[in-house]
């Protein structure tokens, strides 16, 4: 063998050590590569930006099925965007879907951005950045997010691989970890169309409380979405509040009429 080509050989296996010593320090495979496939998509991940988790591509898989039903342009805003996975994702598999990707964080925004620009989607999806949704004025056919829902208290005990590579601000759901389903409930009405949807993903945990704190917001029509081990993985909603408003006139209406007539007898 070539003299050069050991000091090839040397220089290959010496980044492969670096590679195996980063994950022994319980550095994410993704994070020491860079990069990673979600949903057919390749997406960089950069440092300081929450990454792309493989269980959330069940809340891509349940967005598509529901943008799907829908005729004509549709429009979608992503609350906490991170990288832009979600958003990227959906307008990869539906052509007629473009988007918003809201963050509070510019190293977030300029991630995404670059991964919008490397899939050939920086037409159709654009990025600001927000303090969760108060700056948002449009209304649109589908509201989803991957909110933080790590009870505050509960931090310390995930895996370090989350616990020391993502910011905390994209895993502290506050003291119940539910702070940021309440917010998504306040502004649904807000931020959707009538008959708009609402997608937001949970676990376990949380699934069934987090149906209870949308109907605490006037949100009745919640469904709890399932992965294909049958395991709660996300929350759906629907905008029906006109609905909802013209059905309470009805009753009231036929409750009056049922006075007069028996007023009349």
């Amino acid at each position: 063998m070539p003299s050069g080509g050991n000091v090839v050989y040397k220089a290959i296996d010496q980044r492969a050590l670096e590679k195996i010593k980063c994950r022994q320090e319980q550095i994410p495979v993704e994070r020491i590569f860079g990069v990673t496939d979600f949903c057919g998509i390749r997406l960089f991940v950069a440092d300081g930006v929450f990454k792309p988790y493989s269980e959330t591509e069940n809340l891509v898989y349940h967005a598509i099925l529901m943008l799907n039903k829908i005729n004509g342009p549709v429009r979608v805003l992503d609350i906490g965007t991170g990288s832009g996975c979600i958003l990227l994702a959906i307008l990869h598999a539906v052509p007629q879907a473009t988007g918003v990707g809201v963050d509070m964080d510019e190293k977030a925004i300029n991630a995404a951005r670059i991964n919008a620009k490397a899939n050939c989607l920086d037409d159709r999806a654009e990025f600001c950045i927000g303090n969760w949704s108060e700056n948002i004025e449009e209304k649109f056919d589908l509201v989803i997010s991957n909110p933080p829902r790590v009870a505050t208290d509960d931090l310390p005990y995930l895996i370090p691989e989350m616990r020391n590579y993502d910011p905390i601000a994209a895993l502290d759901g506050g003291k119940d970890g539910l702070l940021f389903f309440r917010l998504l409930g306040k502004d649904f009405h807000r931020l959707t169309k009538l008959n708009g949807f609402g997608l937001f993903q949970v676990g376990i945990k949380y699934a069934y409380k987090t149906c209870k704190i949308m109907r605490q917001f006037g949100i009745e029509n919640s469904e709890i979405k399932f992965n294909h081990l049958g395991m709660p993985c996300a929350i759906a909603v629907v905008n029906q509040e006109c609905g909802i408003i013209s059905s309470v006139f009805k009753r009231l209406e036929l409750i009056c009429k049922s006075h007069r007539v028996g007023g009349g007898g």
